[in-house]
């Protein structure tokens, strides 16, 4: 039976005739393996295309890390330079304090010295007398004298007179407020010295006992 066409369908030609028994009898396969070498060769080219990408944002994370890198050598070289300075100006500045520090105690000490002729004067002696050498100097003096050669009444006289002179009005206030002390206790107290202490230093230390004390 013979093919029929609808009567609004065009008739093929003959040259649309041939271009199908062409198509038709064109290998399958090699339609396909194009196809495919076609997709390989785009997928190599991707690959090629990320492998490059991906070297280049390599080369920059690798460059940015040495700038960082870098940068913070820097800092750390800033930081340790500023560091090195304030250490440096705090070792000057505790320097120049210790000094003035010393300087104030010597003088202070040179101020207590000219008063132990006075107190020798009035029956205290040196007992005995030192020295430290340091950061904090201090002189360290012991004086000795007959307990009965002060009375309340006499202190208070000679801290009168001596009013102007600080470390001597110092070591009379100090033996008045202990013969005071030692007659709020009701007791006589048979004492044959007095025994005065002093440490000379950047606050000075007076300690005054009355009689020989067996432990100091």
């Amino acid at each position: 039976m013979k093919r029929g066409y609808a009567p609004s369908q065009t008739q093929p030609t003959f040259y649309d005739k041939a271009m199908f028994k062409r198509i038709n009898t064109y290998p399958k396969f090699e339609i396909l393996n194009k196809t495919r070498n076609f997709i390989k060769n785009l997928k190599t080219m991707l690959d090629k295309l990320k492998k490059t990408i991906s070297d280049a944002v390599k080369e920059q994370a690798t460059n940015v890390s040495d700038a960082i890198k870098e940068q913070a050598g820097n800092m750390s070289e800033a930081i340790k330079e500023k560091t090195g300075n304030v250490t440096d100006a705090i070792k000057e500045q505790a320097t120049n304090v210790t000094d003035a520090f010393k300087e104030k105690t010597y003088n202070l000490i040179e101020d207590w010295l000219k008063i132990f002729p006075n107190l020798e004067s009035y029956g205290l002696k040196i007992n005995s007398f030192g020295l430290s050498v340091g950061i904090s100097p201090a002189l360290d003096v012991e004086l000795r004298g007959k307990a009965n050669a002060f009375t309340i009444g006499k202190l208070e006289l000679l801290i009168e007179e001596n009013k102007g002179n600080q470390p001597l009005t110092t070591v009379f206030k100090a033996i008045k407020m202990t013969y005071e002390m030692h007659k709020r206790t009701g007791t006589k107290g048979d004492f044959n010295a007095i025994l005065i202490q002093l440490s000379v230093k950047i606050t000075p230390e007076v300690k005054v006992y009355l009689g020989t004390p067996l432990l100091t």
